[in-house]
């Protein structure tokens, strides 16, 4: 199904009238240096380089429509991170950015700490191997994560007290070395998390000292839904022996709630007098699990580029009606009578998609047309809700910013 949109999308430009910033040749020299100047709502366009870590502490717009890296060096303190922390109702969003670390012993930390952050496209390398981090730890902040690849040696996001929404992310950890905590791919206390399409896999270990990653770890209250996601435990290598991890943990007080999601145990080793090295596997889940009537949303082309189509499908049951709409703001999680999850969109200000049927394959693909160059570094996002007879059900938002 196409939706044209253009008329709609000329509109919306006069309700981003703020400053652009340009990082780079002919611009600042460092992203932190744009931040020092920008106001609410501000664009910073980053050319392709390498920069050095930053604190955003307001809503603004990071884009780098060729990609560029933020990362350590030599010069700077032993550690150094990136932080985010804009204040509550402000959202950081960040497109094409690569947060990388010339080395274990400069590591480079991301935080979230208020507010909300929503990265698209953006790759996270791992922590330093002895430290008990993961590489982005959210603290009482939104995060809406799309396209985005993470590998830690602890893991890769912990979420504590906050929120996360991801739609085709992979999430790996790498050899964990720490059994001071639970290391997993992504780690949930008291958190709501909503993931469409994504790949958890925990760290394999090299030694029988370490402790093998889970693809998720779930404590607390932690509300936590799954839609087509492949979790899967850290593995113990033959030689190693031992039980590997399981694919996803709950000791929460919620059931983990999944469609269309595989849960693998990893693969481990006992030795047998008779017949050697044996494999074993993990356990798929281990705590409460449902599965459940779900929606999901993903992206079928990559990135949203200004002239290019957008093509997006919703995930459901069978032959049931899907109501997509449109957004040029995320907002906070929000409680809407009537829907079971929060969702990230004032009702008041979306714009209808319309409403379709989805396939004998629970399958509604639909294309979005954008062809409006004045757009770029503004943010789209689509939204899609499904009733399951019982309740209204809310996907995981898609999209990102224009470039």
């Amino acid at each position: 199904m196409g939706i044209g949109v253009s008329a709609i999308m000329t509109l919306s430009t006069s309700v981003f009238g703020q400053a652009t910033h340009v990082v780079g040749p002919g611009g600042f020299a460092e992203i932190r240096d744009a931040l020092a100047v920008a106001q609410v709502d501000d664009t910073i366009v980053v050319q392709p380089g390498a920069y050095s870590p930053f604190v955003a502490s307001l809503g603004v717009r990071i884009v780098a429509p060729d990609g560029a890296t933020v990362t350590t060096n030599y010069q700077s303190s032993p550690s150094e991170f990136t932080g985010f922390q804009p204040p509550s109702g402000q959202t950081v969003y960040v497109h094409g950015l690569t947060f990388a670390q010339v080395d274990a012993i400069h590591p480079h930390f991301m935080r979230a700490t208020s507010g909300q952050v929503a990265f698209d496209h953006c790759t996270f390398p791992p922590t330093h191997p002895f430290k008990s981090h993961y590489t982005l730890v959210v603290n009482a902040a939104d995060i809406v994560l799309i396209s985005c690849t993470f590998s830690g040696f602890s893991g890769a996001v912990s979420v504590t007290s906050g929120s996360l929404a991801a739609v085709d992310c992979a999430f790996y950890g790498v050899d964990p070395q720490s059994s001071s905590f639970q290391p997993a791919a992504v780690h949930l206390q008291d958190a709501t998390a909503q993931l469409s399409f994504c790949e958890l896999k925990g760290g394999n270990v090299i030694n029988a000292f370490h402790e093998p990653g889970s693809g998720l770890w779930v404590g607390g209250s932690s509300a936590v839904s799954l839609v087509a996601c492949v979790v899967e435990g850290g593995d113990r290598p033959a030689g190693v022996g031992g039980v590997a991890a399981s694919g996803a943990v709950n000791t929460g007080s919620q059931p983990i709630r999944h469609m269309n999601t595989s849960f693998v145990g990893g693969a481990g080793t006992v030795y047998l007098p008779n017949a050697g090295w044996w494999p074993i596997r993990g356990l798929g889940t281990e705590g409460p699990e449902v599965a459940a009537t779900l929606i999901g949303l993903a992206p079928l082309i990559y990135g949203l580029e200004a002239g290019n189509y957008y093509g997006f499908a919703a995930m459901t049951t069978p032959a049931t009606p899907v109501l997509c709409a449109l957004t040029f703001e995320l907002t906070a999680p929000t409680a809407v009578p009537g829907i079971l999850q929060r969702v990230r969109f004032d009702p008041a200000g979306v714009i209808s998609l319309g409403l379709t049927v989805t396939t004998p394959q629970g399958i509604d693909s639909r294309t979005l047309t954008q062809s409006v160059p004045s757009l770029i570094g503004l943010p789209i996002w689509i939204h899609g809700l499904m009733f399951d007879g019982v309740a209204v059900q809310s996907a995981a938002p898609v999209g990102g910013l224009v470039n």
